[in-house]
């Protein structure tokens, strides 16, 4: 993978940060099955993706291609309605550049949200869950590439402990506002 490029990162939250007058302190990446969030944004500015500078564009159908910033619940944030894909091309550099964006404009806090499945028959379309475990193994297959992460110290359910959990504890304050 190649190194950031940092001048294309200050250049684009130069761009950002001309056009807006607050300091967003969260960060929310809207996915397939929480699109509808940006009704419940005030918005105060919406920026297409094809005006800010070095920044991708989103080739899913149904992804808005939009990063808005404004108050959710009086909070001050940025969404990016709409995200880019491993799949769809770009570099894993590209795909993470406008979480880069939105740390340098000020967020503390990034949410992402997902369309995912899951084994309990008693989960509807578009019910919201919390993911708290995950296979910690991310295995890309795509055309003549394959691309492997493994966490270390995977431990085996024949050693007893099954898989890592992921580190939840930080989403509890999360769930009691």
């Amino acid at each position: 993978m190649k190194n950031l490029d940092v001048a294309k990162l200050n250049e684009t939250v130069a761009f950002i940060q001309s056009k807006i007058n607050t300091k967003p302190q969260a960060g929310i990446i809207l996915g397939s099955g929480l699109g509808g969030l940006v009704n419940d944004l005030q918005v105060s500015l919406s920026l297409n993706y094809e005006e800010i500078p070095n920044f991708p564009t989103s080739t899913v159908k149904g992804h808005g291609g939009k990063l808005l910033f404004g108050q959710l619940n009086g909070k001050e944030v940025v969404m990016l309605s709409g995200r880019f894909h491993y799949y769809e091309g770009y570099t894993m550099q590209e795909v993470t550049f406008p979480v880069r964006v939105m740390k340098q404009l000020g967020c503390e806090l990034l949410m992402v949200s997902n369309a995912a499945g899951g084994m309990n028959k008693s989960f509807k379309v578009g019910d919201l869950m919390i993911i708290n475990d995950h296979t910690p193994t991310l295995k890309i297959q795509f055309r003549d590439l394959t691309y492997t992460h493994r966490t270390t110290n995977l431990h085996t359910p024949r050693s007893g402990r099954g898989l890592l959990p992921t580190q939840t504890r930080h989403f509890v304050h999360l769930l009691t506002r």
